[in-house]
């Protein structure tokens, strides 16, 4: 089970609108089965401090969907630097899945090119 924090920007009047909420609800049930989406679009809108909110939590993460802010485009249209963000999930040993929740900035193709391009700046 994930528990997924948006930004209330996007989503006015949800409960879960922050992380550290999101990480307390994960540490206090303490089960193996429960992780938080970490929605990094949805968290740089909320409260910024993406990395050092991926180091403090990375044991209570079990997804990540990645957008650029603004507008929810693909990685490199906007204000994170994906590379960076990408090597620090990758340094702290995270090993499952990301999905790319985004849309297309101009064009799909150019959307998914952009995307296969951070991919193998990362993995070479």
């Amino acid at each position: 089970l994930l528990l997924e924090p948006l930004n209330l920007h996007d989503h006015p009047g949800y409960f879960l609108d922050n992380s550290d909420l999101a990480f307390t609800v994960v540490r206090t049930i303490r089960s193996p089965y429960l992780k938080v989406l970490f929605d990094i679009y949805h968290m740089q809108r909320a409260e910024g401090h993406i990395l050092e909110t991926i180091s403090r939590y990375s044991e209570e993460i079990g997804y990540f969907h990645i957008a650029d802010v603004p507008g929810r485009y693909e990685p490199g249209t906007g204000e994170l630097h994906y590379p960076n963000i990408l090597q620090a999930i990758q340094r702290l040993g995270y090993t499952g899945t990301i999905g790319f929740e985004c849309r297309p900035q101009s064009s799909e193709t150019l959307a998914l090119t952009r995307i296969k391009t951070l991919i193998e700046q990362i993995t070479g």
